[in-house]
């Protein structure tokens, strides 16, 4: 098995719970949540929608280390963020002018608003890979991110016209965000972790509690003003990869730790324009052609894609014979192909 064939991404299952309990405890995010009953929820829920059992659904990947027989890695999509009776809530990070004649007086004062929606798009998100691959030469990272995009390539029907992404904003220590505890403690009584967990469940407490009016940043402490739409450390490497593809900052923010929302239509995600489908033709890509892609096969055991070098033209796209194999398709079989940017 050579060091690229000792890695396959497939459809996460409920066999699958041990290991992506063992990764949550390393995010502990309201998409993956370290907490083993929701976590066997979500893997039911996305066998289910991968069986297309459920109207959108939820679809958990899985990226397997087949030299050692462990589940390395996971990543998310959420057909619709937002319904009826689950909204997707965000704050709008909007730009106010005051002008004074006397004395005279000029300021930009940075306002945040709440809003909601019942009819939101698609996210991706729940990305997390063990620390001891985060450095592979494989990008193992990056093709978690990106399988997410060839299966939404696969099947567009199933999703909305928009995706979004939320990323994590910096912890000043685990489990607490500054900005949480300047605003969201004050109005709920709840810490970070606990309100956090509460909206998986029931986001009424949102409205119930959270102010209508619009905040303005002046009022908070400079570290707290520095802090919004920023970045976690260990998601500026995934904020880089979705940057590249098209998506970009939506001047909103996540209500509960301030962490930014970035987002695109569908149409305009360059890793959607560029997934064709092909049929396969098992041999050696000439190396002077080939470039490095993401190629999925869909079968009766489910979704599998590998990253492989690649040589497409207009009908088939040539992929050696162990890359075929460990996606289970055979010459001439229907495979989506994503061009690695």
């Amino acid at each position: 098995m050579t060091q690229e064939m000792r890695y396959v991404i497939r459809e996460g299952h409920p066999g699958d719970l041990d290991a992506i309990e063992t990764l949550a405890e390393l995010l502990d995010t309201m998409n993956l949540p370290r907490d083993r009953a929701l976590l066997r929820g979500l893997l039911a829920t996305s066998e289910r929608s991968f069986r297309q059992q459920l109207a959108g659904g939820e679809y958990v990947f899985v990226l397997e280390d087949r030299q050692r027989g462990r589940v390395i890695g996971t990543s998310l999509v959420i057909a619709k963020h937002g319904t009826v009776t689950s909204p997707h809530f965000f704050m709008e990070v909007q730009t106010e002018e005051r002008h004074s004649e006397v004395p005279l007086r000029d300021f930009q004062h940075r306002v945040l608003q709440l809003g909601y929606t019942t009819d939101g798009p698609t996210e991706v998100g729940g990305l997390i890979l063990h620390p001891d691959y985060r450095r592979a030469p494989e990008q193992l990272g990056m093709q978690l991110s990106y399988v997410r995009f060839n299966f939404i390539a696969r099947h567009p029907e199933r999703f909305q016209k928009e995706v979004l992404a939320e990323l994590l904003s910096p912890l000043d220590e685990p489990g607490r965000n500054l900005f949480w505890e300047i605003y969201g403690r004050k109005f709920t009584g709840l810490d970070y972790r606990e309100a956090d967990r509460l909206s998986i469940t029931d986001k009424n407490f949102i409205l119930s509690l959270f102010p209508r009016s619009p905040l303005y940043l002046t009022m908070f402490p400079e570290r707290v003003q520095r802090l919004l739409g920023e970045v976690a450390p260990g998601a500026r490497g995934a904020r880089h990869l979705l940057e590249k593809i098209g998506l970009r900052y939506l001047e909103q923010i996540d209500p509960f730790d301030g962490g930014p929302y970035l987002g695109a239509p569908m149409k305009d995600v360059t890793l959607l324009r560029d997934t064709v489908l092909r049929s396969v033709r098992p041999e050696a890509p000439d190396p002077a052609k080939a470039r490095r892609a993401i190629i999925s096969h869909e079968r009766k055991a489910g979704f599998r894609a590998v990253a492989a070098p690649v040589v497409l033209d207009a009908e088939a796209v040539v992929v050696a014979d162990e890359h075929c194999e460990a996606i289970g398709a055979r010459a001439g079989a229907p495979v989506a192909v994503t061009p690695i940017p």
